[in-house]
């Protein structure tokens, strides 16, 4: 019970520490701490929507480069158990 009620208090604190720094920032424009600039910008979020596709044009434009084509992988890229699942079949 007491750890739901600070992580409660830990979610009013942050959202209560948003509303002041946007608020400032609104009133103010951006600021820096040291070497971190805060700036007020929309949310965006970029999904691949077809990541079959995607993978076919990397290796069209890396020629196969499986190097690049890895740093361009997120943490978790793949899905272990289907993996998992074609290395046994294997």
């Amino acid at each position: 019970m007491a750890i739901n009620f600070a992580k409660q208090m830990i979610r009013e604190i942050e959202a209560a520490a948003v509303a002041h720094t946007e608020a400032y920032i609104q009133l103010n424009g951006s600021f820096q701490v040291g070497e971190i600039a805060y700036w007020l910008a929309p949310d965006k979020k970029t999904k691949c929507r077809n990541p079959k596709v995607a993978l076919e044009r990397l290796l069209e434009i890396f020629g196969g480069d499986v190097e690049k084509i890895a740093q361009c992988l997120a943490s978790d890229a793949l899905k272990q158990g289907q993996v998992k699942s074609y290395l046994k079949e294997l």
